[in-house]
């Protein structure tokens, strides 16, 4: 049985019609689509559709950044290959689609033979989800991780319910360097602020490892503004071949 999901890219603007002075409808471009499939194999089956003849790269890192497949598509409108990764040693992965207008990322983990999609989740209602997002609970963890924008440079993490003195919280540039790296401890609750002023444009992210759940948290500078994008998580027991990623 094979896994599949399809997405709109994480950087996408909505696409909207214009309807000039002559009364007739133009349609703007569509934004970039990725579909991926992957079976038992450690495969991934990856399809773009929309790349309006942007050079784009296609990449594969761990989260720490330490590339593993580069790939490009110049002057294309798709792109579709079938991704061997029987090489990867287990561990955690981020595939990357990217040009100068769109970024979409996902993460993966390889354990063995397997090789498994990490789920999407959507944050609490009641948020600006591109300033604050809160999750609780998932799986078999307790754990509440809240994430927010303060302004135009800072972003924020606050977690609750921290049940492993060992949670790991670190936040990656978007070549996965390490910025910031530190352990919870014994409290059951952590926060911490983070300036970014300074730093280029580019989708970041937070990993916050802990013993029962691993998450990794997006978000995207452009032109000093920061937006949060997509949570992404597994839980550390990976799941079984044939899972459906919604």
């Amino acid at each position: 049985m094979k896994t599949q999901r399809s997405f709109i890219a994480l950087l996408c603007l909505v696409s909207v019609s214009l309807i000039p002075a002559n009364g007739k409808t133009t349609p703007q471009p569509a934004n970039m689509i990725v579909h991926l499939e992957n079976g038992t194999e450690k495969t991934i089956g990856l399809r773009v559709s929309n790349l309006r003849q942007l050079r784009t790269t296609v990449s594969i890192a761990d989260l720490n950044g330490t590339p593993w497949f580069k790939d490009y598509a110049h002057k294309e409108n798709s792109y579709s290959k079938k991704l061997d990764l029987a090489s990867l040693p287990s561990g955690d992965y981020l595939l990357r689609v990217q040009n100068e207008k769109e970024t979409f990322v996902q993460a993966f983990a390889v354990q063995g033979p397997e090789l498994v999609f990490f789920q999407a989740t959507q944050p609490e209602p009641g948020n600006s989800p591109s300033k604050t997002a809160v999750y609780r609970k998932y799986g078999n963890s307790r754990l509440i991780s809240r994430f927010f924008v303060y302004d135009e440079l800072r972003v924020g993490i606050q977690l609750s319910n921290v049940l492993d003195p060992k949670t790991r919280v670190q936040l990656h540039a978007p070549d996965g360097t390490v910025l910031f790296s530190s352990e919870t401890g014994e409290d059951v609750g952590y926060a911490k602020k983070f300036n970014l002023a300074g730093l280029g444009s580019g989708t970041y992210y937070f990993t916050i490892r802990s013993n029962d759940l691993l998450q990794v948290q997006f978000f995207h500078m452009k032109k000093e503004t920061i937006l949060l994008g997509e949570r992404q998580v597994r839980e550390m027991e990976i799941a079984a071949p044939g899972m459906v990623v919604n």
